[in-house]
C-alpha cells in the first residue's frame, strides 16, 4: 500500500495495492553483526575481546531495501543470487522468514560462495565492514527476464561496486540493460556503495562508469562519501570515513556533476546530516512512464535534516532512507514530503542493530513524523535556504 498525493491533508491517506510495484535487484549477502563494546575493542594481534550477542541478518541492497519496502507495505519482488554453500542455506532461511513470497526471484547458484559481510559496530563510531562479494561478482542483470517486470512501476538496483560483472566493462552492458528497462516504462533507481580502494573495484574509473550509466537512471542515490570517491578523488580520503560535506556548496557541486552526467534526480545520503536532493528537468520524461512526477520536482534543491534518535546501529540506514524515498516516488508525493519520509525511515532503522528491524510500517512512520519528532535543524545554516514548515525540510531559494 502507498499513500497517494493530494492536498496537505489528503497526502497521507493510504491506498492498498495488490500487484508488485517494485523490483529490487542487485547485491545480496548475509550480515554478521558482533556488537563491539567500544571503538577501542577492535582487537590487535594476539588479543581477545569479549563482545555482545551475535546477530545474523539478510544484508546487501536487495535485502536492506527490499525488506524495508515490504515492512512499509509496498509489494516488492527481490532479485538476487545466493551460493550453494551452508551460508546460503542460512541466508535463504532468514530471507524466507522476512520476505515470504517476495523471494520468487532469488536464485541458488551452483559452485558459487554466498556473499557475507562482517559488520563491526560500536556505540561510539560508524560501522566498518569486512566483505566477501562471492556470487555477486557473477550476477548478470542481462539474464533477468524483462517480461517479469510487466507489473512493476519501478526498478531499484543496488551496489554495482560489489558486483564485478556489472562494473568490469565500465558499465556498458549494464547501461544497455537499464535503457531496455526504461524503454518498458519503468522508473529506474540506482544505489551505490563505497568501493574498497585496495581492491579491483577501487581501481575502476567510476566517473566513466557513471557517464555510461546515469543517462538511463531516473534517480541516483549515493552517499556523499561514495560520490566523493567516484567524482572527486582529490578531496576524498580513506581516513575521513564517513566523508561529510563541509558545506552545502560542496555537496551541491557534486550533485550538479551528477545532473550533468544525465540523471535528472540525485538523492545524496549524508548520515547524521540527513538527506540532500537536487533535480534537473523532469518535464521531458515520457508520459507513458509508470511513475509520474509532478512539475514541482523540476529544478529543486532540498535538504532534509536527520530526525533525532538514540542510535543502536547504523547498518542499512541509508538503504532504509532510499526505501522511504521510493515510497514517495510511487505515491506521487511532493519532493518535500518524499524527502522528509526518507529521512524518517532512515532514522527508524538506526534504532536497531541490523538494517531492517527498526523500520516501522508506513502508517506508524507517518504517525511518528506528525508527533513533533525533533530534527537536527542545525544541519543547514545558510541564509539562502528556508525551512518548509509542514515537513521541516530546507529548500534552496532560486536565484
Amino acid at each position: 500500500m502507498v499513500a497517494r498525493a493530494g492536498s496537505d491533508h489528503e497526502v497521507w491517506n493510504i491506498m492498498k495495492t495488490d500487484a508488485p510495484e517494485v523490483v529490487v535487484a542487485g547485491h545480496l549477502c548475509l550480515d554478521i553483526l558482533p556488537p563491539l563494546p567500544s571503538r577501542a575493542a577492535i582487537p590487535h594481534a594476539g588479543q581477545t575481546v569479549e563482545v555482545g550477542r551475535l546477530s545474523l541478518a539478510p544484508g546487501g541492497a536487495v535485502a536492506n531495501v527490499g525488506l524495508a519496502l515490504l515492512r512499509l507495505g509496498i509489494a516488492a519482488d527481490l532479485v538476487g543470487d545466493i551460493g550453494d554453500d551452508p551460508l546460503g542455506d542460512l541466508l535463504e532461511t532468514l530471507l524466507s522468514r522476512a520476505a515470504g513470497s517476495g523471494l520468487t526471484n532469488v536464485r541458488r547458484v551452483a559452485g558459487q560462495s554466498t556473499s557475507y559481510t562482517l559488520v563491526l559496530t560500536s556505540p561510539e563510531a560508524d560501522r566498518a565492514f569486512l566483505h566477501h562479494p562471492g556470487v555477486n561478482d557473477v550476477f548478470n542483470p542481462s539474464c533477468m527476464d524483462l517480461d517479469s517486470l510487466c507489473s512493476a512501476k519501478l526498478l531499484y538496483f543496488g551496489y554495482p561496486p560489489l558486483m564485478r560483472h556489472v562494473y568490469r566493462d565500465g558499465g556498458r552492458e549494464f547501461s544497455a540493460w537499464l535503457r531496455e528497462v526504461k524503454d518498458r516504462g519503468l522508473f529506474t533507481v540506482l544505489d551505490m556503495t563505497l568501493p574498497d580502494p585496495n581492491a579491483e573495484s577501487g581501481g575502476v574509473d567510476w566517473s566513466a562508469f557513471l557517464k555510461n550509466v546515469l543517462p538511463h537512471v531516473d534517480a541516483f542515490c549515493p552517499s556523499f562519501d561514495e560520490l566523493a570517491f567516484m567524482l572527486d578523488q582529490s578531496s576524498w580520503s580513506s581516513h575521513s570515513a564517513p566523508c561529510m560535506p563541509a558545506s552545502t556548496e560542496r555537496v551541491g557541486r557534486l550533485a550538479e556533476r551528477v545532473l550533468d552526467l544525465g540523471a535528472p534526480i540525485v538523492a545524496i545520503k549524508l548520515g547524521l546530516q540527513g538527506v540532500y536532493v537536487r533535480t534537473g528537468s523532469v518535464e521531458d520524461r515520457p508520459t507513458e512512464r509508470r511513475v509520474s512526477l509532478s512539475e514541482d520536482w523540476g529544478g529543486r534543491e532540498l535538504w532534509a535534516p536527520a530526525f533525532r534518535v538514540t542510535p543502536v546501529g547504523t547498518t542499512g540506514a541509508g538503504d532504509a532512507a532510499v526505501a522511504g524515498f521510493v515510497v514517495g516516488l510511487l505515491g506521487g508525493w511532493s519532493p518535500e514530503k518524499t524527502l522528509s519520509f526518507a529521512a524518517a525511515v532512515g532514522a527508524c532503522a538506526v534504532e536497531s542493530a541490523d538494517a531492517i528491524s527498526g523500520v516501522l510500517s508506513l502508517s506508524e512512520t507517518l504517525r511518528r513524523i506528525r508527533s513533533d519528532w525533533p530534527q537536527t535543524v542545525e544541519a543547514v545554516q545558510d541564509p539562502t535556504w528556508s525551512r518548509h514548515a509542514p515537513t521541516g525540510v530546507f529548500v534552496r531559494t532560486k536565484e
